[in-house]
C-alpha cells in the first residue's frame, strides 16, 4: 500500500486482488481473534481495520487525516446498507466512535459476542457440533444465540443489569463450568413438566 498507483494496477489482476483480500480478511480475523466463518464486514468492524479499496483511495490522498474522516464516512455508509454483518452493526453502529475508543481491545470471547459466531448453541448446531440449540440454562424451547445470552438469559442477569455480582458467579453460586448446577436446574424444569 505504499504506492497506491502500482497498488491500483496490481489490484486490477482479478488473481492478485483475491489473493490480496485473502491475506487482508485473515488479517482481519486474527486481529479480532474470529472464526473463519465470521464475514468480511463484521470481522473488519470489530479488529477496527478500513477496508482494503478505502485503504488504497486513503493513502492516495496526500492528506492523511481528511481522507482518513472519508474513509471512515464511506465504510460506514457501506455498513449501514450492506447486508452481511447485521449483528455486528446492531451492536456497533458508529463506526468512528469504535475505531477511535480509547479503551477496550477486543479478545476471543468478546468476538464471539459482537460477531454472533461462538460457542451458542444455536451457532454449534448449525455445524453439527451440538444436538439442540436450546438454551441450557433457560430451557423450555428458547434458542441461545447471541441475542439471548447478551440481552435476556438468566445465566448473565447480573451483568445485563448492571447489578454486578460476582464475576465468574452464577446467581445459583456455581462456577461455571460447573455441569452438575446447569444438570440439576435441567432436571427439574423436565420433572416439573
Amino acid at each position: 500500500m505504499y504506492s497506491s498507483p502500482i497498488c491500483g494496477r496490481v489490484m486490477a489482476v482479478p488473481s492478485y486482488s483475491r489473493g490480496v483480500h485473502s491475506i487482508y480478511r485473515l488479517s482481519a480475523l486474527l486481529v479480532s481473534c474470529a472464526f473463519r466463518t465470521v464475514s468480511d464486514e463484521a470481522a473488519l468492524v470489530i479488529a477496527g481495520i478500513v477496508p482494503l479499496n478505502e485503504l488504497a483511495t486513503e493513502l492516495a490522498n496526500s492528506i492523511r487525516t481528511e481522507a482518513r474522516m472519508q474513509s471512515v464516512t464511506r465504510w460506514q455508509a457501506r455498513c449501514d446498507r450492506g447486508s452481511k454483518g447485521r449483528w455486528t452493526h446492531r451492536l456497533i453502529p458508529n463506526l468512528e466512535a469504535w475505531i477511535n475508543r480509547k479503551y477496550g481491545n477486543t479478545y476471543f470471547y468478546l468476538t464471539q459476542l459482537l460477531s454472533g459466531h461462538g460457542c451458542f448453541r444455536s451457532y454449534l448446531k448449525r455445524f453439527g457440533h451440538d444436538n439442540t440449540d436450546e438454551c441450557s440454562w433457560c430451557g423450555r424451547g428458547i434458542k441461545e444465540d447471541a441475542n439471548h445470552v447478551i440481552f435476556e438469559c438468566g445465566r448473565f442477569r447480573s451483568e445485563q443489569t448492571g447489578t454486578g455480582g460476582h464475576h465468574g458467579q452464577t446467581h445459583h453460586g456455581g462456577q461455571p463450568g460447573h455441569e452438575h448446577d446447569r444438570d440439576s436446574r435441567s432436571n427439574a424444569r423436565t420433572q416439573e413438566s
